[in-house]
């Protein structure tokens, strides 16, 4: 068989309605005009494939703004052989029905859907489209598997691949392995339109960062136990601060996000690194995601010292009895989850924390419990978030229940319309416009 040309793909959302694939552990969220992230677990397997001499392209059809038609002719041009599509629940249907335009559009062009759940589903995906491969993407280098198999004998027994054979379709086995992330190279941002991302919160252009992978909590609702694992595992620090450089010094991008679920997990390791970028004269502004228990006031410190200008903390619910039921080992007592965010509050860092309401089990006092104890953290700012299980079928899949929803309007208008929250909303006006955008636009669809 002949040489592959790849290009790996991220679709428009197709609605006016910005939806970003990743997040969330791959069930994806909508998230309007609030960011555009760049589509990284790309531009890690570009990266690897780069690194192996194979010819591969990203298209980010949604920062570029590309309908479907300029899409089509992006691929008929450059003479692509292989498409990869980044998928997630939410955008699975939609991102299967291009795929099935695609191929009729560009004879001969084989194609497959990627992304961190998309192997829960691959049955559905190769029985109900013309996709012809579904590639598991716990481990970065698989795109680069099914290209050599593709230029030898086919993909028969390449784990943690399904295929489409004429009308049969083949599941290998799952891949058992994970990648050692010390192998991984930077990520190919030459690629992405690197100017063109952007966070509410952080001024000019951003870019995402991934330093480790994995959680060993083990909460009931995570998506990223399917795409990441309960096994942590990290980058070298050397490999870490290369990529920083590129960002900083070489593309001139000072406002980074790192997309670790849980940023402080080694602790010894975040200290380490912010004295590298301390001592290395990086100047750039980053936020992070981590628990309340992983951090502490000297961590917090240096960390702010290296740049740091918010931290998201997953504090989940106000109420003792459900954190409980359902977030053990994850989160401090409600007495120490306070003193992190107070000590945040001292050292100027701005917080963001996550709260989840609709478990099956809680009960409209949980929910009042949940809204005191936001209006006691104080966070900068906060998000709801509906209770989600992924579903077993994608024939399962149901938008958000509308009335936990009408519940999660209420928590924020009690939170943010109280003085005290309202006149901080007011002093960051870009902000609040945009959360006044993505509260219209909650319960739709």
């Amino acid at each position: 068989m002949g040489i592959e040309k790849v290009l790996l793909l991220n679709l428009p959302s197709f609605s006016d309605r910005r939806l970003c694939r990743e997040i969330m552990g791959g069930f994806g969220l909508e998230v309007g005009g609030s960011l555009l992230y760049p589509p990284l677990p790309l531009a890690f397997a570009a990266a690897i494939l780069e690194r192996e001499s194979v010819p591969v392209d990203i298209l980010d059809a949604e920062a570029l703004d590309l309908d479907a038609g300029a899409i089509e002719g992006r691929v008929r041009e450059g003479g692509f052989t292989l498409v990869g599509l980044i998928s997630s629940l939410i955008t699975l249907r939609s991102d299967v029905a291009f795929a099935d335009r695609l191929k009729a559009a560009v004879p001969g062009l084989r194609v497959f859907l990627t992304g961190p759940v998309i192997h829960l589903y691959k049955d559905w995906i190769l029985r109900h489209s013309s996709v012809d491969f579904t590639v598991n993407t716990l481990n970065d280098d698989k795109p680069l598997e099914l290209v050599r198999a593709l230029e030898g004998d086919g993909p028969r027994g390449l784990s943690g691949i399904s295929f489409r054979s004429g009308q049969e379709v083949v599941h290998n086995p799952d891949d058992e392995r994970s990648i050692d992330l010390r192998e991984l190279p930077v990520p190919a941002r030459h690629l992405l339109p690197n100017e063109r991302y952007f966070i509410a919160g952080m001024d000019g252009p951003m870019t995402t960062v991934q330093t480790g992978r994995g959680c060993p909590f083990r909460c009931e609702i995570c998506a990223y136990k399917h795409s990441q694992g309960h096994v942590w595992r990290a980058r070298e620090l050397d490999s870490v601060m290369e990529e920083l450089e590129q960002v900083v010094r070489g593309l001139g991008i000072r406002n980074v996000v790192f997309r670790d679920i849980t940023f402080t997990i080694d602790r010894k390791r975040i200290l380490e690194l912010c004295r590298r970028i301390v001592e290395s004269g990086l100047r750039f502004t980053w936020w992070a995601e981590t628990t309340p228990n992983l951090v502490d006031v000297e961590l917090l410190a240096r960390m702010q010292e290296a740049g740091m200008d918010a931290l998201s903390l997953g504090v989940e619910t106000g109420s003792e009895r459900v954190l409980d039921l359902y977030w053990k080992r994850k989160t401090l007592g409600l007495p120490e989850t306070r003193a992190v965010f107070d000590a945040c509050r001292r050292l100027g860092i701005h917080t963001r924390g996550y709260f989840v309401l609709g478990h099956p089990e809680e009960t409209p006092e949980d929910d009042r419990e949940t809204l005191r104890w936001a209006r006691a953290l104080r966070p900068t700012t906060l998000q709801f978030l509906p209770y989600r299980e992924l579903p077993p079928e994608i024939d399962d899949y149901e938008v958000v229940d509308p009335a936990l929803m009408k519940r999660i309007r209420r928590a924020y208008l009690a939170y943010y319309l109280t003085p005290r929250n309202l006149l901080g909303q007011l002093a960051q006006p870009k902000l609040l416009l945009n959360r006044v955008k993505r509260f219209a636009s909650l319960g739709r669809g």
